[in-house]
């Protein structure tokens, strides 16, 4: 598109343009299997999309009418992408609509269907924190692939390991090819497997400047006050995994989820990691003078 075309347009085109951006996401989102999570990491895109979806709309409307009255050719970059912005509109009202379990027929437009999946997955996904705490962190299942491919040498010498424990030698090569066989046919299932052991493994979390709340897939959340974290209790064990000891024994492991690094770096800075150690440095000039004023007493 020329520069000077752009410049009548009034910013038209840079609206459309992010908001495709916006779009192209969401959809994707909205394609996947555990489509309400994708939704929830694009949280913020799309309530930017519902708050710029009117500007959106007059935006495309001007420039539909000004490539009509302009008659565009076919070949006009800009026309090309208007039609591809429509497509791609249709297709997302429509796919937003079947997750919502939404009449094909309602009159709502994209902004109305939007909004509801909004407000419906703010009901469902609603954190376990009230909307008084600052929220300052938060997470949900990642899939570690490197699991994955770590299993895949197991599943190759899982035949040659059940030959030698079962102990049929005579048969041997039989049973090797059996099993060989077997293990071949597990291989394309291994990462659908290890996916829903990692989900249900893994869960979501909030972390607040007073508590880290952490909800296991399909079990109650577990409330943690960041006065009750041992000192130097916080580690990142994987890309994935952090380990919370607690100040009463007790441990706790967040396996599988997004923004281990961050997560462990806010805990080391609102937690009690560094309040030990000043107390500690405070306290030894106390001992020191209580020692001192001992001495003196004995010497008078």
């Amino acid at each position: 598109m020329s520069t000077d075309l752009r410049r009548q347009l009034e910013g038209g085109i840079e609206t459309l343009e992010l908001a495709h951006a916006r779009y192209v996401l969401l959809e994707k989102a909205l394609c996947e299997k555990h489509w309400q999570e994708a939704v929830q990491e694009r949280w913020d895109s799309l309530g930017e999309l519902i708050r710029q979806e009117p500007e959106c709309e007059e935006a495309l409307a001007r420039l539909l009418h000004r490539a009509k009255v302009e008659r565009w050719p076919e070949t006009e970059p800009t026309h090309a992408r208007v039609q591809e912005l429509e497509l791609l509109r249709t297709r997302l009202e429509a796919l937003t609509r079947r997750r919502l379990c939404m009449p094909a027929r309602s009159t709502d437009r994209l902004g109305e269907v939007l909004a509801r999946l909004h407000q419906s997955l703010a009901r469902t996904l609603a954190p376990p924190v009230s909307s008084e705490e600052l929220l300052l962190h938060q997470g949900a299942f990642k899939l570690d692939t490197t699991a994955t491919l770590m299993l895949l040498p197991l599943i190759c010498f899982l035949p040659m390991l059940l030959v030698f424990c079962t102990g049929f030698v005579a048969s041997g090569g039989l049973w090797l090819t059996l099993s060989q066989l077997v293990c071949s046919l597990m291989i394309p299932f291994l990462p659908f497997v290890c996916q829903m052991l990692q989900r249900h493994l893994s869960g979501r979390f909030w972390l607040t400047q007073k508590r880290l709340v952490w909800q296991p897939t399909g079990r109650d959340a577990i409330h943690i006050p960041l006065h009750a974290i041992c000192p130097g209790g916080v580690q990142l064990r994987s890309t994935g995994s952090v380990e919370v000891r607690l100040v009463d024994g007790r441990q706790l492991r967040l396996d599988f989820i997004r923004g281990a690094k961050q997560l462990v770096a806010l805990l080391e800075r609102y937690g009690p990691a560094s309040r030990p150690v000043a107390s500690r440095a405070g306290t030894r000039p106390r001992a020191r003078g209580m020692r001192q004023a001992q001495r003196r007493r004995g010497t008078s």
